[in-house]
């Protein structure tokens, strides 16, 4: 009989990352279910795993204050996860969700540790976590076959959602170099779209707010000389885009903390160059895109689903 999987959400928008995660798992062998009434009363009745993702994000209302209603709907789900599930597993994306107001990120932060407790196993994609308690998981890559482009390539790209927590700004106040940048993606925040773009005027810097296909992300991508990530915010736990960027072997130029720290130290990626702050950012570390090397095959070969037999 094959093994089965609940996942939480069933979907997520925009993002690739369940596809990929639900894909890993039937790649396995797995049959895919959600928390859905046909999917919980369909057999067998108690699946193998349920896997949690995003939880914390049920806790704050779109104003970004505390939603009790939230914190209750997330007790709901982890007791439907015990009683439908063999094991439980909480894999945490943020410390709160992007949106939290700053006057709620200490109770949000608190309510969200205690949803934490309540699972046996609680996992991550950060090796930096793993002192913490939490099973490291590889986090997929976004294509299965990595590629490198033969194109001319002169630009950098700073790609993703336009976010205030991207710390978007920090990297167009450094940018005064003769390079072009391009930053793309799905805005959140009008106000702060258009404040990049104001901001970034007179400089060789495009801003372009808008849905991006996922044919359109992997042209920009494969053809940058390197990806841009400025944000270290302290919600982050780790970047989809530097995943994003480590499928089509882009360097990555990147505000430093405690995940990209763990990844350069302990899986060696190759790709990686560190800063500071973006106002370290200079004409020398742009030029040394060219020799940070291919990303090490052994690293590219650890983002597997091989964890998922752990369990």
């Amino acid at each position: 009989m094959k093994k089965s999987v609940i996942f939480y959400p069933q979907k997520t928008g925009f993002n690739q990352y369940l596809h990929l995660q639900k894909q890993g798992f039937r790649d396995k062998g797995y049959q895919v279910f959600y928390f859905t009434k046909p999917d919980l009363s369909r057999r067998p009745f108690r699946k193998d795993l349920a896997v949690i993702n995003w939880l914390e994000n049920t806790l704050v209302n779109r104003h970004g204050e505390f939603h009790f209603k939230g914190f209750i709907a997330a007790i709901l789900l982890i007791a439907k996860a015990k009683l439908f599930a063999k094991k439980q597993i909480y894999v945490r994306h943020n410390v709160f969700p992007h949106k939290t107001a700053p006057q709620a990120v200490v109770k949000v932060t608190k309510y969200a540790n205690f949803l934490q407790s309540l699972f046996a196993i609680k996992a991550s994609h950060s090796p930096a976590l793993i002192e913490k308690g939490y099973d490291y998981i590889p986090h997929p890559l976004y294509t299965q076959q990595v590629e490198v482009s033969d194109k001319t390539q002169d630009y950098f790209l700073c790609f993703g959602s336009i976010s205030k927590y991207k710390k978007i700004e920090e990297l167009i106040e450094a940018w005064n170099f003769n390079e072009k940048l391009i930053v793309c993606g799905r805005s959140t925040d009008e106000k702060y779209a258009q404040h990049l773009i104001a901001q970034a005027e007179g400089k060789n810097i495009e801003i372009k707010p808008g849905f991006i296909s996922d044919p359109e992300a992997e042209t920009l991508v494969k053809n940058a000389k390197a990806l841009m990530i400025p944000n270290n915010s302290p919600e982050v736990i780790i970047s989809g885009s530097y995943f994003f960027a480590l499928s089509h072997q882009k360097p990555v130029i990147a505000v430093t903390d405690d995940f990209y720290e763990s990844i350069k130290n302990q899986l060696n990626p190759g790709n990686l160059i560190l800063l500071e702050s973006m106002a370290d950012l200079n004409t020398g570390i742009l030029n040394r895109v060219d020799a940070t090397g291919i990303t090490t095959s052994e690293f590219v070969k650890s983002l597997n689903f091989d964890w998922i037999d752990r369990y």
